[in-house]
């Protein structure tokens, strides 16, 4: 498995230790230092001033609440590298964020396990084939999304919904959204769980968190695209390293409504929210459908 496009200068973050011993696999999220940066984490040094996701104030998730929930292993050259969330949309597709799949090699993903240390959970399917937007932008992170194929297709899991155009609705600002995953929950980008964890945090208007991003100093700063992208958080309420790819959703109609991408590091400051690409997009889902038809 092979992906075209490569994040430039990367700068690794710190080892999760205790979620290794959990899940027995290497757990990693990619940062960047100096600028908005993915929802993901890695090997190396701390992270210091940039952007990144994880669940910060949620709760634990009980057992098979959200069975359309997907850990994704990373993998390059052969060996464990990053991980990221995501969400089954159809027996044989995970939706992801496309940072997540940029420079790997292959990938295993556990669909409808909540703990991660519990291997007897869930299903564990090898991805055949990843596809990323072809107007993905690093580092501007516009059209982050991507899908990865299964290598058989997942049995007896309802996938999540996809937002479409006339439900609008579901981003009108202050409106309650859950994002869900197994990144850090502390605001630094530490301490991560092998138990799923829920956050309901709200709408953010474009207008906001385009003026919040584009007046943020260097550290922060990064483009904010209104048809391409929600905003949601407020303060103590994130998303943060390591919930790269997973879902932003109603959680009654159980519908995707945005994709984990990028926010600032520590998580869930009041000033910037947490960035998603936005499911309903015409380009993004019809692309979407697209690559689940592989």
């Amino acid at each position: 498995m092979v992906v075209s496009r490569v994040i430039s200068n990367p700068l690794w973050a710190t080892l999760v230790g205790a979620l290794v011993a959990a899940i027995g696999v290497s757990f990693f999220v990619f940062v960047r230092s100096g600028e908005a940066l993915p929802r993901a984490a890695a090997d190396g040094q701390p992270p210091s001033a940039s952007v990144s996701p994880e669940i910060i104030d949620g709760t634990a998730v009980l057992d098979g609440k959200y069975p359309f929930m997907s850990f994704i292993q990373l993998f390059r050259n052969g060996k464990p590298f990053a991980a990221c969330g995501g969400a089954l949309i159809d027996p044989d597709s995970v939706l992801t964020a496309a940072h997540c799949l940029v420079n790997t090699s292959g990938a295993k993903v556990v669909v409808g396990r909540t703990d991660l240390s519990q291997r007897n959970e869930g299903q564990e399917i090898a991805a055949s084939e990843p596809f990323i937007h072809p107007r993905y932008n690093h580092p501007a992170f516009a059209y982050d999304v991507g899908v990865l194929k299964l290598s058989r297709p997942v049995k007896g899991i309802k996938p999540i919904k996809l937002a479409t155009a006339k439900q609008n609705n579901l981003e009108t600002p202050r409106r309650k959204l859950t994002v869900a995953g197994w990144g850090a929950t502390k605001p630094n980008g530490k301490l991560f769980p092998p138990r799923m964890r829920e956050v309901s945090v709200p709408v953010v208007s474009d207008s906001r968190a385009d003026r919040a991003y584009a007046t943020a100093p260097p550290s922060v700063r990064a483009p904010y695209y209104p048809s391409l992208q929600v905003a949601a958080g407020e303060k103590g309420k994130d998303s943060c390293v390591g919930d790269s790819g997973g879902p932003l959703f109603d959680p009654g109609s159980r519908t995707e409504v945005g994709i984990t991408d990028y926010g600032p590091l520590p998580c869930a400051q009041a000033r910037y929210p947490g960035i998603y690409t936005e499911v309903n997009n015409p380009q993004i889902r019809k692309w979407i459908l697209w690559a689940a038809k592989r």
